[in-house]
């Protein structure tokens, strides 16, 4: 007899209630329930069970599926069917405010959404004090302010320049005269 050949049980654990918790298949019950008890923080819920045989492990196999997926006990994992994933709407940012170009000073948040970048970047960038950011051109309190002009006209360092390096002096043009 092969093993598949070998009569195997589908069993069913439910708790007082009646309300089914496991759908299992074994052909031992003793070493089945007793791993379940060792193993399953359910088990104490556990208050009757049933068994019914089939001739075969692919039938009980079978039967295992069509019951978990009809039934819908508690604890089953395997074949039980999954709630549909409802999609998450994408959340598309608006459009970041332009800065007034003709406004006396900017603030950082202007600053940010001229270069389109976070509010927390330029920030980032004025603390750092590596010439990511010029000086700021006028104060209001301890809040710094850049005329348009400045920012416009600022050459920022491109990604992976190393802004903690003191400036090299140029070399000098040779005159023609």
């Amino acid at each position: 007899m092969t093993a598949d050949a070998e009569r195997t049980a589908l069993y069913r654990f439910s708790d007082a209630a009646g309300k089914l918790l496991y759908v299992g298949i074994t052909k031992s019950f003793g070493q089945c329930w007793l791993n379940h008890s060792r193993k399953k923080p359910w088990w104490p819920q556990v208050q009757s069970h049933t068994a019914e045989w089939f001739d075969s492990r692919p039938e009980a196999e079978a039967a295992e599926k069509q019951a978990v997926i009809a039934e819908g006990p508690k604890y089953n994992v395997v074949h039980k069917p999954r709630p549909r994933r409802v999609p998450v709407p994408r959340v598309i940012p608006p459009p970041q405010a332009q800065a007034d170009v003709d406004a006396d000073y900017w603030t950082v948040a202007d600053v940010a959404a001229h270069w389109r970048i976070a509010t927390q970047t330029v920030r980032t960038y004025r603390s750092r004090k590596r010439g990511e950011l010029p000086e700021p051109d006028h104060r209001y309190g301890r809040t710094p302010l850049w005329r348009p002009a400045t920012i416009i006209g600022f050459e920022r360092p491109g990604q992976g320049a190393r802004t903690d390096l003191p400036d090299k002096p140029k070399p000098q043009e040779p005159s023609d005269g």
